[in-house]
Parts: C-alpha cells; structure tokens; sequence
C-alpha cells in the first residue's frame, strides 16, 4: 500500500472522535461507516479504507472478507490501547454489501432493468474507496422482492463538455429477502471506466499520491414511458471521482 499523506485527515478525524470520549478514564468510542476492505502489510495486514482514514483491522483476518470488498461497519476505537502510529479498529461487525461492476454500453439500454428508482442519494466520494461507488436507492413501495441493480455507461450520452453520463438501473428478480423494505445500499465499482476515461489530476500536488479522475453526470431510471425508460438527473453538476495512480 502507497505511504498516504493523510496527517490531516487524520487530525480531523481524531477531533471527532475524542469529543464522544466516554470518561477521562475510559477513552473509547463507537462509529457506524461504510469502508471498503484493503490489505497493507506496515498496517499489519487487514484495513479499513473509510472515507477520510485508514484503520488498521486485524480482527478480520479470521473473516472471509476480501480484499475490494465493501461493507458497512460498526467498529470500537480504544484510544487508551493503541500501540502503534496508527488507529486499530476492534469489535468489528459488517454486513457485507452487493457490489456491481459498472459497465461500457452503447445504444438503447432497453434490457430487463425496467423498474423504477423512486430517489437516490451518494454517500461521501474518496480516493480511499478504491473507485467504488456507495449509493443509497429508494423505491416507492416496500416489498420483500430482492433487487438488482446496473450502472451502464453508454457513450452515446456524452454532455456538450465532453463528459460522460452512466444510468443507474434496476430489476426486480424473483428471489424474496427477509424483510420488506424500500430502501438499499449498493456499490459500484468504477475501475471500467477509469480504465477507459481516466484522467491524471494535476491539482493535487506533492507530497500527496498521484491521482487520476473521472467526471461523471449520474441519472437514475425514474419511471417508464410507453415501454421506454425514464431518467432523472442526479444532479446538475457532474460527480468527480478519483482514485490513487
């Protein structure tokens, strides 16, 4: 794993983190994320990739975790037992998230994903997150049907600035889950597309880790339309998201 200059990021997180201290005895605090599993061996193996810090998390070693994988996660930080020069992770628990490979398509996209997306909101983009993207997708009605989802990049759909549009779909199987709900949690994994727009960014400079970007206009299948999908705009800017060269 590259050497990071997050003394910064860390600083910040650190000041967080000591305001929810227990006691002056007990300097200890729990926190709920969401992280993407990465191995660094002057870590000590296992870590946690959050958006902003690294922490080392040997505890899943014994895990089936692999590296990439992204998760949500409830993890403890004793600050009274930390011997080393970064911040250690214990009392890990995570609920393993669906991620799905973006992909490069031209032309209609009139596949089986026809079912609508009520509202999507993005969690915190990062370098840290390895390209991945964690979206939270709302739907109109709960049900205990198990979704599917497919972020498509069609070429097609290029804006006047030269930037790219991926769709964010969705399919209803077959398969029931064991609770009804209208809301999800899933990821995206860019590598595709960085492959294949990325780009070097020269704002960041020494000695920060090189990074290349994408910019990104993100819209979301909305409805249907005399058999033709819907889509609405995330936003009105386009996302930037980068990842370390």
């Amino acid at each position: 794993m590259k050497k990071l200059s997050f003394f910064l990021f860390l600083h910040v997180f650190i000041l967080s983190l000591t305001s929810c201290v227990d006691s002056e005895e007990i300097n200890r605090s729990s926190y709920v994320s969401y992280a993407v599993i990465d191995h660094a061996e002057d870590m000590g193996g296992y870590v946690l990739n959050l958006p902003n810090v690294v922490l080392a998390a040997p505890e899943l070693a014994s895990s089936n975790l692999t590296k990439g994988n992204c998760i949500q996660v409830h993890f403890t930080i004793d600050y009274n037992n930390q011997p080393f020069s970064y911040y250690t992770a214990t009392g890990i628990q995570y609920k393993l998230l669906n991620n799905t490979s973006a992909k490069i398509e031209s032309g209609d996209m009139n596949d089986e994903y026809k079912d609508s997306i009520n509202r999507i909101t993005l969690e915190e983009t990062s370098p840290l997150l390895l390209g991945n993207l964690f979206v939270n997708i709302e739907r109109k009605e709960e049900s205990s049907q198990l979704y599917s989802y497919e972020l498509i990049c069609n070429p097609d759909s290029i804006d006047e600035k030269g930037v790219n549009t991926v769709f964010l779909k969705a399919h209803q199987s077959d398969k029931t889950a064991g609770n009804a709900t209208n809301f999800s949690i899933e990821t995206f994994n860019l590598k595709p597309l960085f492959e294949a727009y990325g780009e070097k960014d020269s704002t960041v400079v020494a000695p920060d880790p090189e990074q290349i970007y994408i910019l990104l206009n993100l819209k979301y299948q909305s409805g249907i339309k005399e058999g033709i999908p819907v889509y609405k705009a995330y936003n009105n800017e386009p996302l930037k998201i980068a990842i370390f060269k």
